[in-house]
């Protein structure tokens, strides 16, 4: 994709798929019990959002995974956050008591954002648990700069050929375009 037709992209996805300004969203991070504003973000390089779940399979694949992603990339300025976007009513083991339990479990030091009501699921346009989306601020707005997988091999880690969302956080600390937007995201169907 050339450099402008990924601005056009970018400014594609800014433009119409937010409903809501993203910077004026607040959820509720389980693990502090404290209101969580995206607009945290605009003081980092850059923020990595992760759409995830207790019970999904494949998050149990990729937790070392962000782990690790946090542990190299967080004191670069990037932000690491989780959120999970089931509907607790749907979905009894998304409740707010079990995401804690499970950061407890898990040993996760990462913000871990409720969105019962899938406020920013739907204006990222969210549909699977994992999926991610780095963002990156660019002259105090919010832009989506990759969406999707977060790389190639979510069942074997030593198998990964692709690892799109480090690629994608090394290309935007750089000031380079990313060598994809997106990737199509492999994971639960978030409910």
């Amino acid at each position: 994709m050339s450099r402008i037709g990924l601005i056009v992209m970018l400014a594609a996805l800014y433009s119409g798929a937010f409903a809501q300004d993203l910077a004026e969203i607040v959820l509720k991070d389980a693990g502090s019990g404290t209101n969580y504003k995206i607009s945290n973000f605009k003081s980092k390089q850059a923020a990595v959002i992760v759409f995830w779940g207790n019970r999904c399979a494949y998050n149990s694949y990729y937790v070392d995974r962000i782990k690790a992603l946090q542990q190299e990339y967080g004191r670069k300025g990037v932000e690491f956050i989780l959120v999970n976007a089931y509907r607790s009513d749907i979905v009894g083991e998304e409740s707010e008591e079990e995401m804690i339990d499970y950061l407890r479990a898990e040993k996760l030091s990462i913000p871990y954002l409720i969105d019962a009501e899938q406020t920013l699921k739907q204006n990222l346009g969210a549909s699977r648990s994992p999926e991610v989306f780095v963002l990156g601020n660019r002259s105090g707005q919010l832009i989506v700069y990759y969406s999707g997988a977060i790389d190639d091999s979510p069942q074997s880690e030593g198998d990964v050929n692709h690892p799109y969302l480090a690629q994608a956080i090394i290309s935007l600390l750089a000031n380079e375009k990313p060598a994809a937007a997106n990737n199509r995201p492999v994971g639960c169907l978030i409910r």
